[in-house]
């Protein structure tokens, strides 16, 4: 198979909408493409975000970015902004990521499902997953991100 009919399986199956056969296909042929995974809560998207996601791309054939579930944003002590639902469309708008699903119950479940070559984290993110066998790259930061900081302090006043 070629890569692009490969990529193509491989999106189609996260969704959940291939066949049996079409699940056995790829698992012969998924050593043709690198995925990556990214994740985060995507709340406020930025110009680092997306900076973030075309520094991922260029490293991998197919990028997954895991947007969080609320429950990780009300452990931080904040509350969402948009529903993960609108999360998850914004981040699936940016030309960079390949498909952007919601994270799972489990970390596990996650890294089950998509099944990254690599996992990239954001400059300031907590390595929360470092399997073995999976490659993993800390992204740089374009630049401080002040105006992020400036609008959770207005928000959260």
């Amino acid at each position: 198979m070629e890569k692009e009919e490969v990529k193509k399986l491989y999106l189609k199956c996260l969704k959940g909408e291939c066949s049996e056969e079409e699940k056995e296909l790829l698992e012969k042929e998924r050593k043709g493409i690198k995925v990556g995974l990214t994740g985060g809560v995507f709340d406020l998207i930025h110009l680092g975000h997306v900076r973030a996601f075309k520094q991922a791309k260029e490293k991998v054939d197919v990028l997954v970015v895991v947007v969080a579930r609320e429950e990780m944003i009300f452990k931080k002590g904040r509350k969402p902004i948009h529903t993960l639902e609108e999360r998850v469309e914004l981040v699936n708008s940016i030309r960079f990521v390949d498909i952007a699903i919601a994270g799972e119950d489990k970390k596990e479940k996650t890294l089950d499902k998509v099944k990254p070559d690599v996992i990239f984290y954001g400059y300031d993110q907590k390595e929360v997953m470092k399997p073995k066998g999976i490659e993993v790259i800390r992204l740089k930061p374009y630049r401080e991100n002040k105006l992020k900081t400036s609008i959770l302090e207005k928000y959260y006043e």
